[in-house]
């Protein structure tokens, strides 16, 4: 890769699936899905100068997920990885103490059937948490350094000193759609509201945000940073379709459903039952719908005359002030 990404691909049934070696630097492997591999899903050795990164990657179903190899030297960095079901989690057999070790954080390791990590006698001055975050064992419990540290298996020096006590939980669902979903009447200025967040307190969640005329809407935001979004005015008697994806701090996604709603029509403003003229018949109307449980105005900022945002008695005086003593039209 030599500087570029490789990202989103699913990669199984080879003999390994990503290496990294000879003199590779700067790469930025993320966001795929290692599985099902002889000999190992990340492979990297022989001369690496430093500065890979692997983030957000499943390993899962390979004989070794993550392989350190010999002659290695310069740091390479795992983090938000998750490492399970393999024979060995991450095996190690180089470490490079002056380079500073290679770093694993907020990593999750569970089910791997041998060890979830190992490191042979010269795999040392390998860093296993960041100084604040280390991984998630499932062997914690059972393990030596149990409940202060991990210890890492194996004759090398590797120890995580800040363990997660519990693995990462996916951000919520997206839910409690404004508009609701199948709405109709909406107004062309509203805004989107939803509720989202996360179970784990630490973690900052943001959102992709999906919307527009189609079914399928295109995505028109990454990484929104809260349930509040203005998608600009809107076209009146428009079916729009939206949805929000949820992304939390450790790279975890929750999709939420497709949720669509309908603007109003183009209305006049005073003109409460929509025949297309203000007249005695809107004073009516209002009267009905104030005060007799009549239908509301269809938008409602029909029946407010006088733009002060509510629909109330003030309207009805507007109206008539408008009507028959020559008081000045409803407009805003």
């Amino acid at each position: 890769c030599g500087g570029h990404e490789v990202f989103a691909n699913d990669i199984s049934g080879g003999y390994g699936g990503i290496a990294v070696w000879d003199s590779l630097r700067n790469c930025y492997i993320h966001q795929n899905k290692i599985f099902g591999h002889s000999a190992y899903g990340i492979g990297v050795g022989w001369d690496i100068n430093g500065g890979n990164r692997f983030s957000y990657n499943d390993v899962y179903n390979n004989n070794i997920g993550i392989h350190i190899m010999v002659d290695l030297e310069g740091n390479v960095t795992f983090d938000n990885n998750k490492i399970y079901n393999n024979q060995y989690g991450a095996y190690l057999e180089s470490g490079d103490e002056g380079w500073g070790g290679h770093m694993f954080y907020n990593n999750l390791f569970t089910d791997n059937i041998v060890e979830n990590a190992y490191e042979t006698a010269d795999a040392l001055g390998n860093l296993w948490d960041n100084g604040e975050v280390g991984n998630y064992w499932d062997d914690f419990d059972s393990n030596p350094g149990y409940p202060n540290h991990y210890e890492v298996p194996g004759p090398g020096d590797g120890i995580d000193w800040h363990p997660r006590s519990t693995p990462n939980r996916p951000p919520h669902m997206p839910s409690d759609p404004s508009p609701e979903d199948s709405t109709t009447d909406v107004g062309i200025d509203d805004d989107l509201e939803w509720t989202g967040g996360d179970a784990d307190s630490g973690d900052v969640v943001t959102y992709d945000i999906y919307f527009g005329q189609s079914s399928s809407p295109p995505q028109v935001e990454t990484d929104w940073p809260s349930g509040l979004y203005d998608p600009g005015t809107l076209n009146y008697e428009t079916s729009y379709y939206w949805s929000i994806v949820s992304r939390d701090s450790q790279g975890e996604t929750n999709a939420g459903p497709l949720w669509f709603f309908t603007t109003a029509p183009e209305y006049i403003r005073g003109d409460a039952n929509g025949d297309g003229v203000i007249d005695v018949g809107d004073v009516v109307y209002l009267i009905n719908y104030l005060y007799k449980n009549g239908p509301p105005p269809v938008p409602i900022e029909a029946g407010d005359a006088n733009c002060d945002d509510v629909v109330d008695v003030g309207d009805v005086v507007y109206l008539i002030n408008y009507l028959f003593k020559g008081g000045p039209p409803p407009s805003c």
